[in-house]
Parts: C-alpha cells; sequence; structure tokens
C-alpha cells in the first residue's frame, strides 16, 4: 500500500509538472518566436494604455542584471523557477530544468552551484520551491518528495519526507514548515503546517473560489510567505486577495487589492471560472514578499509593477517599471526585496525573468510621479 501511494503521489507530482509545462513555458516560447503578432501586441497595448500607473507613483530603473555570460564563466540559468533572499544577501535560484541551486551574492556574482539530477542524498528529480530559514536553505523536490536542509556551501545538513508536492513554502523562527500542497480533492485545505520533524501538525484555509464540481484547484493556487511576527499571508494567484492567519490556523485579516488593472482581472477570471466566458485564467499576484515593516506583491502584465502594503493592509507605495509593450511576451516570476538603512530604508529589487530571457534584473528607484 505504501508504495501504490508514492507512486500515486509521483505521478500526481509529473502530472502538475506536465500542467505548468503546457501551461506556462510552452506557450512562452511560442511567444518567443511569435512576438509580433498583431493580435498579441493589440492586446497588449489596449491593456497598457487602458491601465496607466496611478499618479502617486514610483518609477523603477533597471541597473543590472545576473547571471552575466562574461562575469560567471558561461553560466545561464535554463528553467528558474524560484528565488529567495537570506538576511545577509546571498541569493539563491533553483533551476528546475538543470537541477541545481545556484546562489549568489546581492551584486549578482556567482558564489557557487550544487546539486545534480538524481535520487541519492542532495539530489535532485524536481527542485520546485526553495527558501533560507535561520542558516540553511531548504529546497522542495516534488519529484523525490522530500525537503532538502542544506549549509550555505551546499551541503547537505538533512531531509524530511514529504507526501505531496509542493507549491509555496515558509518556515518560522522555531522550524516550523508551512507549505501549499497540491490539492488533490475540492475540499483539501490550502495550507498544511508541519513540525520540525516533518509531522502534520494542523491544516486549514478553504478554497475560496470556483466550485467543489469543476474549476476547485487552478482558482484556488496561491502563494505564501511568513512576516516577521511569523504570521502567515496568503496571496491568491489569479485573485486580488490576501489572507492573514496565525500558524495555529487562526484567521486574522483579509486584504482585498483594488487597483484598477487587478480588478479588471479579477472580473474577467471570476466569469472564466463560473463558465460564463472561456479562456484560461490571468495571472493577478505573481508573488509575495514579506520585509521587516511591510510585505510587496508583485504583478507583471501589462507593466512590471511592485505594490507595498504595511502589515494592516494599507497601501504604501505603488513602485512600477514599463518595458515595452512591443516585446508582450515579457514575465516576471519572483520577488525578493533588500532593505537596508533604519529610518529612510533604502530598498534594491531582485526579480526573477523567465521570459524571453532567463535572468535576475535588479531595480533601484528612479523617481516619484509618472
Amino acid at each position: 500500500m505504501k508504495n501504490i501511494f508514492r507512486n500515486t503521489v509521483k505521478i500526481l507530482a509529473l502530472l502538475f509538472s506536465l500542467y505548468f509545462t503546457a501551461n506556462w513555458i510552452l506557450p512562452q516560447e511560442k511567444l518567443s518566436n511569435t512576438n509580433r503578432n498583431k493580435n498579441l501586441i493589440e492586446n497588449w497595448r489596449k491593456w497598457f494604455k487602458k491601465f496607466p500607473p496611478p499618479k502617486e507613483t514610483i518609477k523603477l530603473e533597471m541597473i543590472a542584471s545576473f547571471p552575466s555570460n562574461k562575469a560567471s564563466n558561461n553560466v545561464f540559468l535554463w528553467k528558474p523557477r524560484d528565488i529567495t533572499l537570506s538576511p545577509n544577501g546571498l541569493i539563491a535560484v533553483n533551476d528546475q530544468k538543470a537541477k541545481c541551486i545556484f546562489l549568489f551574492n546581492d551584486t549578482g556574482k556567482l558564489l557557487q552551484v550544487f546539486g545534480k539530477p538524481g535520487q541519492g542524498p542532495g539530489e535532485f528529480s524536481n527542485p520546485f520551491i526553495l527558501t533560507f530559514a535561520h542558516n540553511s536553505l531548504v529546497v522542495a523536490d516534488n519529484g523525490n518528495m522530500r525537503l532538502n536542509f542544506f549549509d550555505l556551501k551546499g551541503q547537505l545538513i538533512k531531509e524530511i519526507k514529504i507526501f505531496k508536492p509542493i507549491l509555496s513554502l515558509a518556515l518560522s523562527g522555531k522550524g516550523m514548515i508551512a507549505y501549499a500542497p497540491l490539492r488533490t480533492k475540492p475540499d483539501a485545505p490550502l495550507i498544511d503546517i508541519l513540525n520540525p520533524k516533518g509531522k502534520v501538525v494542523r491544516s486549514f484555509e478553504q478554497a475560496k473560489f470556483g466550485s467543489p464540481k469543476k474549476n476547485w484547484q487552478i482558482p484556488n493556487f496561491i502563494k505564501i510567505a511568513l512576516t516577521p511576527q511569523e504570521e502567515l499571508l496568503i496571496a491568491y494567484e489569479h485573485f486580488p486577495l490576501v489572507v492573514k492567519y496565525s500558524l495555529s490556523g487562526e484567521l486574522l485579516a483579509e486584504y482585498p487589492i483594488e487597483t484598477p488593472v487587478m480588478k479588471a482581472k479579477e472580473k474577467i477570471n471570476l466569469k472564466r471560472v463560473s463558465g460564463k466566458d472561456k479562456g484560461g485564467l490571468l495571472p493577478v499576484l505573481f508573488s509575495i514578499y514579506c520585509g521587516r515593516n511591510s510585505f510587496y506583491l508583485l504583478n507583471s502584465f501589462p507593466r512590471l509593477e511592485i505594490l507595498e502594503f504595511d502589515y494592516r493592509g494599507n497601501l504604501l507605495n505603488f513602485f512600477f517599471y514599463e518595458y515595452t509593450y512591443e516585446l508582450p511576451d515579457v514575465y516576471y516570476a519572483d520577488l525578493v526585496v533588500k532593505e537596508e538603512g533604519e529610518k529612510l530604508v533604502q530598498k534594491t529589487f531582485y526579480i526573477l525573468k523567465t521570459n524571453p530571457t532567463t535572468e535576475i534584473n535588479i531595480f533601484k528607484i528612479k523617481h516619484r510621479g509618472v
């Protein structure tokens, strides 16, 4: 029975990986070859013109990108999936296709590459998500169905067996593990909490979108992050909503995101979930990141937008960067923010771009106002 269960879980993980490839990677590769398609560009222009940045905005400028072939000895990202930032400024990237981890400093200098394909200790089958915790790097391998804990030199510390593919991951200061599993039935909770030994101690948050009969899984895909107070923030990928929970499962708050472009996407997605309109769901919240006193949300369409909120849900800043809509296949997938200083906090944004090139772009504040 255990072997049957393990095989079933692996099959589900494979199916999810195939879904992700078919719905995100392949269409983006197709767009790269046909980015002058008139209909696509026209649609991009309509969104771009209809939803300009608000008046009170902060414009970003790109100051660097990495890895650079010249600077990194021809190192390149093949299929990067996720980035994470350590307290001392190290940036880790998991490459889902190369099945390894890249470690950079905050200027983009490559420090180390570790991991390789396989099933043995420290090897990867599908390194899907990662996060820093204390002085270790934690990688969720959805192919080998385990959490791998590495030190900052890439040496394996320990492994924890998991029984569900993990879509988003966060660790508390006491070693509690919060994650969003791939759900296999409509009434499955969105969040599982593991103790440091890997035992599930509680589950909570039910699906909010779709229906139990259809469209119950994808509309409830989420990203999670932990605040400095170790409260759990849940951001819905296809709807403009952030929910706050305690790690004990107590609902603390809900923060609807009311920007015009996100509300427009929500309207379209609600119609598509209900069957009133055809088409796939539009991504809304691409990433969530928790800083010292605020959290950040990433939107990649029709321009790069970063919304900063305090932990009571009040919008503090609207950052944006406009790339040309003549290249409508630009896709930013993940975000981390380096905060420096006390009274006047200096922010550096590291954003993972997965199309048309695979790289990490570094952004700084350029000026306020459109």
